[in-house]
């Protein structure tokens, strides 16, 4: 039987890797990649031009005030009011805006005004910037009039930092509720993308197989669960390799970006600002923005990585394992993949629901939503990924484990049951009394 199954794994494994499309896919993945994230931090860092800002300040309360950096620097314009200076910046292409500040009240700051040419614009950012900085300055001069001077003001003013520690028997720990979210939002989504991406690959392969008649003469040979296994483990194996292959070349091309584009990766604290770190709420997104690079170091070595990646491997494995089962079954009972909607649904709303909620895990991963839903196994490889950088290696984890290897058990003995009837139906469209019928099929 075992002599069976690793036949059919190794036909499942090297007819998927020889072909075209799995050797492009393979390069091409890390490559999209980067084209998605380093072309935008390589633009970001490279493509800035210098802005040259022109400042008429009427008012003489902001001299010396703007400060210039790398890419933006600050002129004075020796006009008589901002009629003239306006006149004197369009004339001068040199010039990238102009900052005109009146003779304001402190009490009630009006008619400051940026413009830029039309065409051009100003962005954002240097918007929110040079707010930023004319509006310190004025909450000062605010002080200052009431009579509190700037050394009172930094003597009030607190700068608390709480450091967040995990204490057991073995003495105390550092953790990172930022690490923590991005490293438990990234393997939840690894763990779904690539549980749909080789499910359904299985799904399509029991398709293909049913429709060309293959099946009828492979049938012939081993048992209806033997080719399932095998197809469902071979197919494993091709998604182990091809996320190797991605690991592997994406670390190349980091290493080529940055010696052949001078991409500095140390200065960049604002890649957490991604899709999946929003979900868990704008406040982990600002913090990880304002982390110092020191502290994000000290953020990221808080991680248990051996216990991230292990856990990875298992959720990947025995989830990719359990759906795959299911997805087989749906291969096997419709003649197209048109005809797997109906059944697509109810298996791929858990891992829907899982991502879904993903906000409130990474806000109360020790909450009953959480602690359930990681220990239900089609919920589980995603949700105890979000939460076991929280909750760390307890009780929690094992009984999860345990629930999935028993739900992939039950997944695949149900699945089996119905692929040994389904195979080999043709020119009938099964419904879900009818898949009852076939699990109990004698």
């Amino acid at each position: 039987m075992s002599n069976k199954i690793s036949l059919i794994i190794s036909r499942e494994y090297f007819t998927r890797v020889r072909k075209k499309s799995f050797i492009i896919m393979s390069i091409l993945g890390p490559l999209l990649i980067a084209t998605i994230y380093i072309v935008p931090i390589w633009l970001t860092q490279t493509g800035t031009e210098d802005k040259i800002i022109a400042i008429k300040d009427e008012s003489g309360l902001f001299a010396g005030k703007f400060k210039d950096d790398d890419k933006t620097f600050f002129i004075d314009i020796d006009e008589k009011n901002c009629d003239d200076a306006k006149i004197s910046f369009l004339m001068n292409d040199s010039l990238s805006a102009l900052l005109c500040i009146p003779a304001i009240n402190i009490d009630n700051p009006q008619g400051i005004r940026l413009y830029s040419r039309q065409g051009e614009g100003v962005s954002a950012m240097l918007k929110s910037m040079l707010t930023s900085i004319i509006q310190q300055e004025i909450e000062k001069l605010r002080w200052q009039k009431i009579g509190v001077n700037q050394k009172v003001i930094n003597r009030v003013n607190a700068n608390v930092s709480v450091d967040l520690l995990n204490i057991s028997d073995d003495g105390e720990q550092d953790m990172s509720v930022v690490a923590s979210t991005i490293i438990g939002m990234l393997g939840g989504l690894l763990v779904y993308f690539f549980t749909f991406l080789y499910g359904a690959q299985v799904m399509r392969g029991v398709i293909e197989e049913k429709t060309t008649r293959i099946v009828e003469v492979i049938i012939s040979s081993v048992k209806p669960f033997q080719l399932m296994m095998g197809k469902i483990i071979g197919i494993a194996a091709v998604g182990f390799t091809q996320l190797m292959i991605w690991v592997l070349l994406g670390l190349i091309v980091i290493s080529v970006s940055s010696l052949v584009l001078g991409i500095d990766y140390s200065e960049i604290n604002g890649t957490a600002n991604s899709g999946m770190v929003q979900q868990a709420g704008s406040e982990v997104v600002d913090q990880a923005k304002e982390m110092p690079q020191n502290e994000m170091i000290k953020a990221i070595s808080t991680i248990n990585f051996p216990l991230i990646l292990g856990a990875f491997i298992f959720y990947f494995l025995f989830g990719y394992l359990l759906y795959a089962a299911l997805f087989g079954a749906i291969g096997a009972a419709v003649d197209s993949e048109t005809d797997t909607q109906q059944f697509m649904l109810p298996v791929t709303v858990p891992l829907i629901i899982s991502i879904a909620v993903s906000g409130i895990i990474v806000s109360e991963p020790n909450g009953a939503i959480a602690m359930w839903l990681s220990f239900i196994p089609l919920t589980s490889p995603v949700i105890m990924m979000i939460r076991l950088p929280f909750i760390g290696a307890n009780w929690q984890l094992f009984v999860s484990m345990a629930f999935l290897v028993l739900g992939f058990i039950i997944a695949t003995w149900l699945a089996g049951r119905i692929y040994r009837v389904g195979i080999l139906m043709y020119g009938k469209k099964a419904s879900f009394k009818e898949l009852i019928r076939w699990m109990f099929y004698q």
